[in-house]
């Protein structure tokens, strides 16, 4: 049997093998016997029945994603099924169905161009088209029911009936014919008004609205991440930009060339060197220079605010998820998935859920290996757990059985960083370069001075820079430490004018050390730069305590968990530092900070180098007392002023215009607790602490606006204030403070605890933030809560 082929159908323009057709019967009349004539006749007609069946099956399959065009067609298959059912007039019903056919090849050409155009599109598309589009196929789908009703509505004739009405019949179906081509016809005349156009751009509306649902509910997904501002792109690592053009190249050359290569050896790159060595510098150069070609995602730990090592792997799926298209809906497909068991997971479920299992699915699509960096680990906080050494071990892990993985790790050679480096079990995968070795560190701290004292010469006279002596003297005191030449380039420059005077103080206080000793010139140059800053108000009690204060802040400031900027003068302000204190202060110790340019109320203090907050808090570094940091002493401080904060009973004063609370008053409802168990117990914390116990405590438990915080789960907090009536009851004296705070936390956990056993949902994988609680006070109840909560993740 003669059948159409389903790449004619899909192309109307190919060319097709011609239907049996009347025409070809009456071009060759036969001498046969007329019994056979009809035989071979009836034979012709079913070839083209089954030609038109098989097309219109074929239409509707590749039409069924677009209701407008499709609908035609089931009215059209019931037609030939009908028009198939009787036998005469064989010689017009032929017509009728070659007819159809045509009409068909037409419904197929306007689905094919709507199909090419929405090609990719995910789900089946459901759309009206234009309204007079969408018309006329009404119309269509109307007039073929009626031409099939009408057929079944022919009388049935006997064999006379038959030849006495065969003309009316013939007349019949020539009628039906002719409306079949005025149906083909319109539909024509409509495509080329451009209905077909407008219903091309209505899919291709549609597959647009489709792909921006699906980017937003992603991006609702990847949100949840609560990834940390830690990129290379982060303001926060701003001062890690700074790597001198032309200074490092034989490194970056071979850490470029690492990244590129698709040899799978020595996937792990640990970095590592002294501190000021330039490491994260490096670091940030590399991320910068493949950060359009091979940069999957990047992250600097910062010692006091970017420091927990928790939030390394979800961080790093949310980049990934933005910097590799094909990964971001399998990104966001596994951060759902990972939320059912909880906002929380241990280090080695996010990292193989979010980071490894995502990888592992593209990585046949990936034409290039994929970078990690991930910088100052030496400044990641670690636990009685080991959390670091953890981190570390999947990091080499991830390396190991990922091919298409390279990940940079720089530190610190921290004695428990090496120790879980050297203990891993793919160890095979590392390849290791110590920056205190390389041989070109003169030669580029030089080129860095000679390059930032041309800048100075561009802003004014500037004696030092033509003096080649000077460059060689200061490369020498720098003894490869690039953070002491970045130091002292500073200290020379914020004031041009008195340049000359500061490196002969410098070249009297440090060049008698000689080599070797560049950590002890480090802090010589710290001492010199807080001694030579505050020389006018060291007699100023009044001045100097505010300094301190700020000092204990700039040390002791720990945001981590939320996404808060540095402290600035209005953040100070609240707690009683005057903004004009602040604001010299920062201007003294430029060259110790991040300050560029005019310095305002919004610029934020921030440390040029961990060394620098390190040296505050070592007695045997810093020997001044007016500036050493003494960490007990300073969080007592500390607690003090956010404790008094938060027991203010006219909080709504604090409001902004816009009715939000200063900033200062964020960072105190979420860190007193943490500054309190850190702090040395005073009389006057004491006060502030009672005072705040007798006030607002409770609604700090309770979650009560605006002490609590809406992001933070109830039961969390009563293993927070646990922690602050251990710590009273340790260091505090016996005047009355812990059995209130017993009766408070009883009081709150006999409520969650009832609340638990009602509606276990609520709290899922957080009920063991209270657990022991209840367990040691009320174990029926923490029994029946954990039995109810049980059920409820586990029907």
């Amino acid at each position: 049997m003669n059948r159409i082929s389903i790449k004619n159908l899909l192309n109307p323009a190919s060319k097709r093998p011609r239907s049996p057709s009347l025409d070809d019967s009456d071009a060759a009349p036969s001498k046969r016997p007329s019994r056979a004539l009809e035989h071979e006749s009836g034979e012709m007609f079913d070839t083209v029945v089954s030609n038109v069946q098989n097309a219109i099956e074929v239409a509707i399959a590749c039409t069924s994603s677009i209701p407008i065009v499709s609908q035609v067609l089931p009215p059209l298959q019931a037609l030939v099924k009908r028009i198939a059912e009787a036998r005469e007039n064989t010689h017009e019903k032929r017509k009728v169905l070659i007819e159809i056919e045509d009409l068909v090849k037409s419904i197929q050409s306007i689905g094919n161009d709507v199909l090419s155009c929405a090609s990719g599109l995910a789900e089946t598309v459901q759309t009206t088209g234009s309204d007079s589009f969408s018309s006329g196929m009404d119309d269509i789908v109307a007039t073929l029911k009626d031409l099939t009703l009408s057929i079944n509505e022919r009388p049935k004739r006997g064999p006379l009936g038959r030849v006495i009405c065969s003309a009316q019949d013939s007349d019949f179906l020539a009628t039906v014919r002719r409306r079949i081509s005025a149906i083909r016809n319109d539909l024509e005349i409509q495509d080329r008004s451009g209905s077909r156009k407008i219903m091309i751009e209505i899919m291709r509306d549609t597959r647009i609205q489709t792909q921006l649902r699906q980017y937003k509910d992603d991006q609702k997904a990847l949100e949840t991440l609560h990834p940390a501002n830690a990129s290379y792109k982060s303001y926060l690592t701003e001062e890690k930009a700074r790597l001198q053009q032309g200074t490092r190249s034989k490194i970056l050359r071979d850490l470029t060339a690492w990244a590129r290569s698709e040899n799978e050896e020595g996937r792990v790159y640990v970095l590592h060197g002294p501190a000021g060595m330039g490491k994260s510098s490096i670091a940030h150069a590399l991320c910068q220079q493949l950060a359009d070609t091979h940069l999957g995602a990047s992250f600097f730990f910062i010692r006091g605010q970017i420091s927990d090592p928790y939030s390394l792997f979800s961080s790093l799926a949310y980049q990934l998820a933005h910097s590799i298209p094909e990964l971001r809906h399998i990104v966001a497909n596994a951060v759902r998935h990972s939320l059912l068991g909880g906002s929380s997971q241990r280090l080695k479920h996010q990292m193989k859920d979010l980071v490894e299992g995502p990888l592992r699915s593209v990585v046949a699509k990936l034409d290039r290996p994929i970078l990690l960096v991930v910088d100052g680990i030496d400044e990641c906080l670690d636990d009685e757990n080991s959390i670091v050494s953890q981190m570390l071990q999947l990091l080499c892990e991830l390396g190991s059985k990922q091919s298409s993985i390279r990940i940079l790790l720089a530190s610190r050679p921290e004695p428990h960083i090496l120790s879980a480096f050297r203990s891993s079990d793919h160890l095979h995968v590392i390849t290791w370069r110590d920056l205190h070795k390389e041989p070109d560190v003169d030669r580029d701290i030089h080129l860095f001075i000679e390059s930032e004292f041309r800048k100075c010469k561009k802003a004014g006279r500037f004696a030092l820079a033509e003096d080649s002596d000077a460059l060689d003297a200061l490369t020498r005191l720098s003894d490869g430490l690039f953070i002491y030449a970045s130091t002292i380039v500073k200290f020379l420059s914020e004031h041009i004018h008195l340049a000359a005077e500061r490196y002969k103080v410098l070249l009297e206080s440090q060049g008698r050390l000689g080599s070797g000793k560049a950590y002890q010139k480090l802090d010589m140059l710290y001492t010199l730069i807080l001694e030579n800053a505050f020389r006018d108000v060291r007699d100023d009690g009044k001045h100097m305590s505010h300094v301190k204060d700020i000092l204990d802040w700039l040390v002791l400031f720990d945001p981590v968990g939320i996404e808060r900027d540095p402290p600035d003068a209005a953040f100070f302000e609240t707690v009683g530092i005057p903004a004009s204190k602040t604001l010299d202060s920062l201007d003294r110790l430029r060259s110790v900070l991040i300050v560029d340019g005019t310095i305002t109320p919004s610029t934020p203090i921030r440390a040029c180098h961990a060394s620098f907050p390190q040296f505050l808090m070592d007695p045997a570094r810093c020997t001044d007392p007016a500036f050493l940091v003494d960490p007990p002493s300073g969080h007592a401080l500390i607690v003090i002023s956010l404790l008094d904060l938060l027991a203010r009973d006219d909080v709504d004063s604090l409001r902004d215009a816009d009715g939000d609370m200063p900033p200062m008053w964020e960072y105190a409802r979420h860190y007193w607790d943490k500054h309190l168990v850190q702090a040395r117990y005073t009389p006057e914390l004491g006060q502030s602490l009672r005072g705040f116990v007798e006030t607002h405590l409770e609604d700090w438990l309770r979650l009560v606006e605006p002490w609590g915080a809406s992001d933070w789960h109830k039961a969390l907090m009563t293993n927070y204030c646990a922690k602050v009536r251990n710590w009273y009851e340790e260091n505090g004296p016996d005047d009355g403070l812990v059995p209130m705070l017993d009766e408070i936390l009883d009081r709150r956990v006999k409520e969650i605890a009832a609340e638990a056993n009602q509606l276990p949902g609520t709290f899922d994988w957080n009920w063991g933030h209270i657990k022991a609680w209840v367990m040691d006070r009320y174990p029926r109840e923490a029994e029946q809560a954990s039995v109810s909560n049980s059920r409820t993740k586990h029907p």
